[in-house]
């Protein structure tokens, strides 16, 4: 399973886990928007994904689960 987690940093909030490289926002809500879409789109491709959301002082403060979908019949 990814997990894909939501951090506060000095510049604003960091998305890392879902892409090669982390995503850096200035808002936490287009930081979530956007670990939200990654998970979605590995559980369409066959992969469960975990989204973490942490505040500003690192505490757990959200988590959604997507989990694989099943394969559709050719």
């Amino acid at each position: 399973m990814m997990v894909i987690n939501v951090r506060a940093v000095p510049d604003g909030w960091i998305v890392d886990g879902g892409d090669p490289a982390p995503l850096v926002f200035s808002r936490g809500g287009e930081a979530e928007r956007r670990a939200h879409q990654l998970g979605a789109q590995r559980a369409r491709v066959g992969a469960d994904a975990e989204v973490r959301i942490h505040d500003r002082t690192g505490a757990l403060v959200g988590r959604s689960l997507y989990l694989a979908s099943e394969p559709i019949p050719a």
